[in-house]
Order: C-alpha cells, then sequence, then structure tokens
C-alpha cells in the first residue's frame, strides 16, 4: 500500500476518532486514533509534524478517560518532535510545553510545571506582538502557579506585569487587581491589599451594579482580609452582605453560599457568639449535604472524592467549635455525631448507592428510567451548580421554568424506582443514617466507637498577627450504647501526631519492621520465641486511644470500632491491659468504615449467591518465560502501579497449600490450587457466598506529601542537568486503589516480562481489579494474605486499598490483615476460623476465639494478632 492510500487512511480514521471522542465515545475514539497512529508511525521521520498531530489526539483520548499515565509520555514524543524539526522557538512547542506545564501541574509536580509554563513564556514573549492576549493568559497561570505554591514573591512581579497589559476599568482588570491584592495579603502587606480590594470593587459596582451576582467574590474578599485583621466589626457586615447578594441571585440553598455561611460562623466563634455561630453552621451543613447529592450525581469517582475533600474545612472548623465550646452539652454533641453518620466515607457509600452497572443488571426491566434518572439528575446538576450567570429576566425564568419541570420529573422518577429499588439514592440512604437509627441496628449489648481526625481550627486567632488559625491534628470519639442514641459521649483523645508515632512504635515491636521501611523477604516473619516483646509500646497507645473511653463503657464487653487516620492500622485486640491480658481477653472488637454501615448488615441481596471458592497456593511462575529467554514482553491486560517492583518476585508458600485442601472441604468445594488459581476466573465469578484468597498480598507505601499536604509523586519529571532538559521516571498522583492487591498464578512470570497464560491474564489482582467484581450476594471474604488492610489512608474516607475494594464490590465481611503474617501459624487459625464460623459462631467471635487459641499457643501478637473482622460481624446465613 503506498503512502498516498496510507495517509488517505490515516485521514479517515483520524477523522472517525475525533467524532467519536465529541460524541463522548472514548474507548471507541481510544481504539480508532490508536489504529492512526500506527500507520502513520511507519512515516513519522517523513511526515512528524503529522505523526505529532496523531500522537497529541491520541493523548486527549488519554486524557478524556482520566490516564494521566498513558497520555504524558505521548505528550513528551510530541514535545520532542517539535523541539527537533521546528526549534525551540516555534509557537507549536510552546503550546506542547503549555500543555505539559499543565498537566504537571495537575499530578502535583509543581517543579516540571513552573519549568515548562516559564519556558513556554519566554517563547511567546519573543514570538508574540507585546498586546497580544495569549502572553496575559500566560502570565496569570504561571502567576497563579506560584501564588498556589505559596512564593508570593516569585508570583507577585508576574501578575503586575498582567496587571500592567490588561484594559484599565475593566472585569479583567479588577479579577487581576483581586490576585494582586491576595499576593499582598500573604506577604503581610494587608495596607496594600486592602487598597487593591476596594479599588476592584469600585470597578465591578460600576459594571456590575451595587447588587451584581459578580462583586461577591471581591466584597468576600475584603470581608476575610479585615476578619485576617481581627477587625471583625468591619468584616461581619460585608459577609452579611455577601450572602444577601447570593441569596438573591442563586437561592437561598445554593452551594456559593457555603463559604460566606462557613466564614460568618467562624466570624461569630471568634467574637464569643457560639450559640450564633451554631445557628449558621445548621444551615451551612445542610447546604453540603444537598451540594453532595447534586456533585455525586455528576461524576467520576475522583470528582466526587476532589469534592469532598474540598468540605472537610468546613467539618473540622464545626467539630473544632463543638470540641472547645460544646462537648458538655449533649444536644449538641448528638448533632455533631449525627453530621459524622452522614459524612464519613460518603464517597464509598456513594458508589455503593448509585453502583449503575449493579443496578442496570439486577433490575433489567428497569433500564430505561435508570437511565432518564441519570440524565435528569446530570442535566439539574449541571444547572444548579452553574448558577444564573448573566442571563436576562426572560431567559432566567425560562430556564427556571425547564428546572421546575426537571424536577418534577425526577422526584416522580425517584418515588417509582424507590419503591423498586430502596438502597438507590444517596440522598435517602444518608436521611435515615442518624444516631437513632444506627443505635438501634448495632448488635445487642455493644457500643459503637466513632473515631474522627480533625484539623484543629482557632477562630481567635489573628493571622495577621502571625498566628495560624489551624493547629495541630487532633483526634475525637463519639461513643454510643447499642439501644441508647441520646447517650453520646465526645472524648477527645488529643495530638493525633503523638497517637500516630505510638502506633508506629507498636507495629514496629510487633513485626521488628519499620512502618514504611525494609520489608522482610516475600513469604512470612521469621518465627520467634513466642515472648511477648511489646507491652511498654503497647501499653502507650492503650493509654492514648483506649483508656479515656474505658468509662464510657460500662459493662459492655462487645466494641463496633469505626477508626480514622492510623488508627486504621491498629488491630485494637493486641493492646495489653496488664502483663498477662489483651484487649482481645476481655472484648469482642469487630471493625466498620463508618458507623452507618450497621444499617446494611439486616439487608437481602437480589442474587442468589454462588458456591464457595477457595483460591490457595497459586503457581506464581505459570507458563514461566522471560522476554529474555526470546519470548515477547507480556501484554498488560490492565492498569498496574508504575512503582510495582518488576524485580521483585513472589516465592511460594507451602502453608497455603495445605490451608486451601483442609478449608475447602468444610465448605463443600474443590479448591482452585496452583495453575487453577486464574485472574480471568476469578474475575468471573459472581457472588461465591464465601471466598478464601491464600496467597502473598502486596501494599505499597502512600506516595509521598509535599510540604503543605500536597501528594508529590516519587521521581516524576526529574530534571537531567547534563541535558538540561527533563525526563520521564514516573507520572503523577496514581489511583490508591492500584497500589495493593494480590498475587495470583503467572505473577512472576509477568513480573520477569514473560507471557503467562491468557487466563492468568498478568496475575496481579488489584484492589482496583477487585471494586469491579460482583461480590453482592457474598457473606465472608478472607483475605489471607499479608498485609491486606493496609492502604492508603485518606482522612474521613478510609483505607483505599483492598479493604475499600473489596466492601465496594459488595462483600458483607471481610477477615484482612494488618502486617505481614506467617504462613504456618495462619493456616492454623483460618481452619480454626471456619470450624467455629461454620458451627454456628458469629464471624467476629469465631475470629476471636481462634485468635485466643493461636495466643495461647504462641503468645506473640506477631503471630494472632493481625487479623481483624470488619463488616457485618453476625452469624453466617
Amino acid at each position: 500500500m503506498t503512502w498516498a492510500i496510507k495517509r488517505w487512511e490515516f485521514r479517515r480514521l483520524n477523522e472517525e476518532a475525533v467524532e467519536a471522542f465529541r460524541g463522548g465515545r472514548y474507548e471507541e475514539a481510544l481504539g480508532v486514533q490508536a489504529r492512526a497512529v500506527e500507520i502513520v508511525s511507519e512515516y513519522r521521520d517523513e511526515e512528524p509534524q503529522l505523526f505529532a498531530i496523531a500522537l497529541n489526539n491520541l493523548a486527549d483520548v488519554h486524557l478524556a478517560r482520566e490516564d494521566l499515565a498513558a497520555a504524558i509520555p505521548l505528550l513528551q514524543q510530541v514535545l520532542e518532535i517539535r523541539r527537533e524539526t521546528l526549534g525551540e522557538d516555534h509557537l507549536d512547542y510552546a503550546r506542547s510545553l503549555s500543555k505539559l506545564g499543565g498537566l504537571c501541574k495537575e499530578i502535583h509536580d509543581f517543579e516540571a510545571a513552573k519549568r515548562y509554563m516559564r519556558e513556554a513564556l519566554e517563547i511567546r514573549r519573543e514570538a508574540l506582538p507585546v498586546d497580544d492576549p495569549t502572553l496575559t493568559d500566560d502570565l496569570i497561570d504561571l502567576a497563579l502557579l506560584y501564588y498556589r505554591l505559596g512564593e508570593q514573591s516569585a508570583a507577585l512581579p508576574l501578575a503586575g506585569e498582567a496587571l500592567e497589559r490588561v484594559k484599565k476599568g475593566g472585569p479583567t482588570h479588577a479579577a487581576l487587581l483581586n490576585l494582586v491584592a491576595g499576593m499582598n495579603k500573604h506577604l503581610g502587606a494587608y495596607k496594600r491589599a486592602r487598597e487593591l480590594y476596594e479599588r476592584a470593587l469600585g470597578i465591578e459596582r460600576e459594571f456590575m451594579g451595587e447588587e451584581g451576582a459578580g462583586i461577591v467574590g471581591t466584597l468576600n474578599n475584603l470581608a476575610v482580609l479585615h476578619d485576617d485583621m481581627g477587625d471583625y466589626a468591619a468584616a461581619e457586615p460585608l459577609y452579611l452582605q455577601t450572602l444577601d447578594i447570593w441569596g438573591e441571585h442563586y437561592g437561598e440553598d445554593h452551594p456559593n453560599l457555603l463559604v460566606g455561611l462557613t466564614n460568618l460562623a467562624e466570624l461569630y466563634s471568634a467574637t464569643g457568639r457560639t450559640g450564633e455561630a451554631l445557628q449558621v453552621w445548621e444551615r451551612a451543613l445542610a447546604i453540603v449535604d444537598r451540594t453532595m447529592e447534586l456533585v455525586f450525581s455528576l461524576g467520576s469517582e475522583s470528582h466526587r472524592s476532589a469534592f469532598v475533600e474540598t468540605t472537610y474545612g468546613s467539618l473540622w472548623s464545626f467539630l473544632s467549635l463543638v470540641l472547645e465550646h460544646h462537648s458538655d452539652s449533649p444536644e449538641v454533641v448528638r448533632w455533631a455525631l449525627d453530621v459524622i453518620l452522614r459524612r464519613k466515607a460518603v464517597g464509598a457509600e456513594a458508589l455503593a448507592a448509585q453502583r449503575d452497572t449493579v443496578l442496570g443488571g439486577q433490575y433489567p426491566e428497569l433500564r430505561p428510567q435508570l437511565s432518564e434518572l441519570n440524565d435528569l439528575r446530570m442535566q439539574i446538576a449541571r444547572k444548579t451548580l452553574e448558577g444564573p450567570g448573566q442571563k436576562d429576566t426572560e431567559e432566567h425564568h425560562h430556564h427556571h421554568h425547564h428546572q421546575l419541570e426537571w424536577n418534577d420529573r425526577k422526584e416522580k422518577l425517584e418515588a417509582e424506582l424507590a419503591r423498586q429499588i430502596p438502597e438507590m439514592s444517596l440522598a435517602r440512604r444518608l436521611a435515615v443514617a442518624d444516631r437513632r437509627a444506627v443505635a438501634g441496628a448495632l448488635p445487642p449489648d455493644s457500643v459503637l466507637v466513632e473515631f474522627v481526625r480533625i484539623e484543629f481550627f482557632d477562630a481567635r486567632a489573628v493571622p495577621a498577627r502571625g498566628e495560624s488559625r489551624w493547629k495541630d491534628a487532633r483526634y475525637l470519639a463519639f461513643v454510643m450504647p447499642a439501644g441508647e442514641p441520646d447517650d453520646v459521649a465526645l472524648v477527645d483523645l488529643g495530638a493525633a501526631e503523638s497517637i500516630d508515632e505510638k502506633i508506629a512504635a507498636l507495629r514496629s515491636a510487633i513485626t521488628g519492621e519499620g512502618d514504611g521501611g525494609p520489608a522482610r523477604d516475600l513469604g512470612a516473619p521469621a518465627e520467634g520465641d513466642g515472648n511477648v516483646n511489646t507491652p511498654e509500646a503497647g501499653t502507650a497507645v492503650r493509654a492514648a486511644v483506649f483508656d479515656p473511653l474505658a468509662d464510657f463503657l460500662g459493662r459492655r464487653r462487645r466494641l463496633l470500632l469505626s477508626p480514622d487516620g492510623d488508627l486504621s492500622r491498629l488491630p485494637f485486640e493486641i493492646l495489653p491491659l496488664d502483663q498477662d491480658r489483651f484487649l482481645i481477653d476481655d472484648y469482642s472488637v469487630s471493625y466498620v468504615s463508618c458507623g452507618r454501615d450497621v444499617l446494611r448488615f439486616a439487608a437481602q441481596s437480589h442474587v442468589e449467591p454462588g458456591e464457595p471458592l477457595v483460591v490457595a497456593d497459586p503457581d506464581f511462575d505459570l507458563g514461566q518465560e522471560s522476554a529474555d529467554e526470546g519470548r515477547t514482553r507480556a501484554p498488560r491486560h490492565e492498569r498496574q502501579s508504575r512503582d510495582l517492583d518488576r524485580s521483585r518476585v513472589f516465592g511460594r508458600l507451602p502453608g497455603t497449600r495445605a490451608e486451601g485442601e483442609e478449608i475447602a472441604p468444610m465448605l463443600g468445594v474443590q479448591p482452585w490450587l496452583a495453575g487453577e488459581a486464574l485472574e480471568a476466573h476469578l474475575k468471573a465469578c459472581r457472588s461465591p457466598r464465601i471466598l478464601h484468597l491464600a496467597t502473598h498480598g502486596f501494599f505499597l507505601a502512600d506516595q509521598e506529601r509535599a510540604a503543605g499536604g500536597e501528594l508529590r509523586d516519587i521521581g516524576a519529571l526529574e530534571p537531567d542537568s547534563e541535558k538540561g532538559g527533563s525526563r520521564l521516571t514516573g507520572l503523577g498522583i496514581e489511583n490508591p486503589l492500584l497500589r495493593s492487591g494480590l498475587a495470583l498464578a503467572g505473577a512472576n512470570t509477568w513480573l520477569k516480562r514473560g507471557i503467562p497464560p491468557p487466563d492468568a491474564e498478568d496475575g496481579i489482582l488489584t484492589a482496583e481489579d477487585v471494586s469491579g467484581l460482583d461480590l453482592l450476594a457474598t457473606q465472608l471474604v478472607v483475605l489471607s494474605a499479608c498485609e491486606t488492610g493496609l492502604g492508603e489512608i485518606r482522612t474521613g474516607e478510609g483505607v483505599f486499598g483492598l479493604r475499600r475494594a473489596f466492601a465496594l464490590a459488595g462483600a458483607r465481611t471481610l477477615i484482612m490483615s494488618l502486617w505481614k503474617v506467617p504462613d504456618r501459624q495462619t493456616q492454623e487459625l483460618m481452619a480454626d476460623f471456619y470450624q467455629r464460623a461454620l458451627n454456628g459462631q458469629s464471624r467476629a467471635d469465631a475470629l476471636r476465639d481462634a485468635q485466643l487459641a493461636a495466643k495461647a499457643k504462641y503468645g506473640n501478637p506477631l503471630y494472632w494478632g493481625a487479623f481483624i473482622c470488619e463488616g457485618n460481624p453476625g452469624r453466617l446465613p
């Protein structure tokens, strides 16, 4: 085929891909564009710019799919092609620099972002006319980046230059005055900042009127400035005016009011008017609940997570007020617990509530109504969050009429569907998830302990005097007995950092490893002499996180714990009570991600469970033949963490075969062993009643955080001093569900770049893979592997890893480990657990009694303490 024919075929495919892309059919666009790239790649030397366009388009499809790991290398290629063929002074080269700079900013690789954006700006300075608006945009973008990073001294000259370029007295001028004012405030030049804010406000009032919606941003900024200076008398009327204008233009319940309400509540706290502050908080938190329903009906999990993170500041501020001024008010403490029960781990709740694929499969006859409801939710959410904008009165009423129609139809559809799918609505699920419902659903004689990690907010601090309002993080605990929703206690456990350090010391004392340090050889911890060598570290943790609760537990010995932060890494059962006893001796302990999880304990599945499944002793070397031995590199079946060490291998665990062969007959099935432990076959299973996985687990430590809490990619886009450029050594912040998983048959083959059998895929079952399994009728999942309860800890949202993934897949109860577990002792523990659970003991008690038996035999918590029970602790149906 000649190049002319191939060129025609390339253009046809490119146009087809663009059409699919514009229609939102990204998977289709991906396949078509990849074929277009393949055609033109043969002629990349003759047609480098055509090749660059094809790569750029393919990168855009990956970006639309939120796969930055695939997009950025392609854009690096485009950049290099344009540098070599067009030169470093060409505008297309500058466009590539800007695009990469924006993406690096998104993945929090800020040094690379600054480098790319600065180079793009300098090229455009030389190539474009002085008055070209692109230069102004570049200056503003780079200034905002420096501003975000706290580098005000670098940001201010750029913003000042942009200010000189814009037309004086217009809206853009006012926006830049706001930006420069903010930078001056951060530099401590409060007087200069006030002058600039007032100039901007004057311009906006001239263009938009005294009560125009466009002035509220500057009004709020000016109010915050007075607030930061401690001039509350000047700030309060500005806050009130802001709220009046927002309310007039957007409605009293619009999300835009949340910022103003939060600021006003904090001002009332600072001035000692805590009762008025609580009234404002009541309104603000109600808006958060309504906004959450809108946002969660719109986007991907990443969008939902981003929204949830933006709300934590207001939640922490509210809880700080309760802790400091109202911890002795039973009514306020009960209200605070209700707020936590609605907000904690809400991201997982939303995924469970709106699992469209699951609902579509369970209720095929309702698919048209579900599709219409999703469309209506998106229309309403977009229109509500968008606000009225600058529409004229007639157009505004027209759109308002449409919204009323949409809302009416949505409510009717929701009512129709709710009668048939009661689990569908997030709003309904959260509305009934208050302390009364939870207290009524708690197991008899149990106590719920809801832990919360907050950043403490000091409303009385004055930033203009160098005082920070955000203080050290603290752990709080809400304690509520079963059946007693009005008997709620709030306990301040103290500084979170100190508690986290004590937990790390205890884990290190037990396992012999530092948290985040080098791991032992894969396989199992070395067996010791059975001596308990952790009393000092354990006593310190117990004194910090359990002793303050003891007075509120009474005689109840069944604890349901909902941890937060690093408490998620602690099996409370191992805490020593005295020389000879641990918490497990006196208490039955189980775990939930949030207290409202108990409301699902009695829920019935619409799906019939399949027979139990036992997977053990996978043949990690299945199909072993490395790429070095003449084979092609193994295909990549799904996404994996870029930090997964391809040089590591998984060693056989002989005890897991014995474990599988012992447990499977108890469940009446044959185990999947060795080469039968295939990833594709496991993914194809539908809701086994019990799923037992005995293999290696892996957990990659949380990605490093830079100053200010920003996640920093390790080694991404590091400068290459010898070449004066950069090299891509890693990509930005990845999905944490890729950072933990289980090894199955063929895992070593894939790691060594060999080719496993097709049904083995890559042999690595990540938590992201797990979240897509169908476990809606699965009563029990047992992960008899190392570190299966670990993952990336997100305050308020739980542990992102296998722990979260199996819950999202629908599993009712999960037995998992919090450190590397010994092979032989784990085999004994698991066999004992199943014997008890299948004889009618509750899942939590069966695990506890099996652990007590192991404790009597081995002593050291290393051998019995790693496993915890999360989810429904009751008997197997």
